[in-house]
């Protein structure tokens, strides 16, 4: 699980380097907490390359919540794997 917000200058780099490791079984979501950057469309780029990219949009921040918390519970719901 990986909490991403305004970092378009980064996540493809990020995102290649965790896809590029061998001996793993890998899923890996994304969550993209509200950015107003180009992190969006490079995460989907990413998803439509990849299978194994799952992309999670967080739009609100729900009342009493901190953004990475959120986003990573938000990722880990959304994880299929056994292990996070």
């Amino acid at each position: 699980v990986v909490a991403a917000r305004d970092e378009a200058a980064r996540i493809e780099q990020t995102v290649r380097g965790l896809l590029a490791q061998t001996g793993v079984e890998l899923e890996l979501v994304v969550v993209d907490d509200r950015s107003r950057d180009a992190t969006p469309e490079i995460l989907a780029r990413l998803h439509a390359e990849d299978p194994r990219v799952k992309v999670v949009r967080v739009d609100e921040l729900p009342p009493r919540w901190l953004g990475k918390c959120h986003a990573c519970s938000r990722g880990a719901e959304q994880a299929g794997g056994e292990w996070i």
